[in-house]
């Protein structure tokens, strides 16, 4: 189910964002998307039912899946940044 918020005058959907990563704990699962324009918003969804998103510039969305790395899509970060060189 598509999930929208209006955060800074401006509308974030689930529905129309790239899921590109994940971080799920005991209490809540996080979830990084990037909009059809380019931003980055994170929906976390506690198990009390509670629902928050929250806008990140580029450079904490990069920090947000540099912390939980092993649940990227990898197809979707490399469709939305391209294949990343070799460490």
């Amino acid at each position: 189910m598509a999930k929208v918020f209006y955060l800074g005058g401006l509308k974030y959907s689930t529905d129309t964002s790239v899921r590109l990563c994940s971080s799920s704990g005991i209490f809540e699962t996080t979830t990084l998307y990037r909009t059809i324009n380019g931003a980055f918003f994170t929906v976390c969804e506690c198990l009390t039912g509670e629902t928050k998103a929250n806008v990140l510039t580029e450079s904490e969305a990069h920090s947000f899946m540099d912390a939980n790395a092993s649940q990227i899509d990898i197809e979707k970060y490399n469709s939305v940044f391209g294949v990343p060189k070799d460490g």
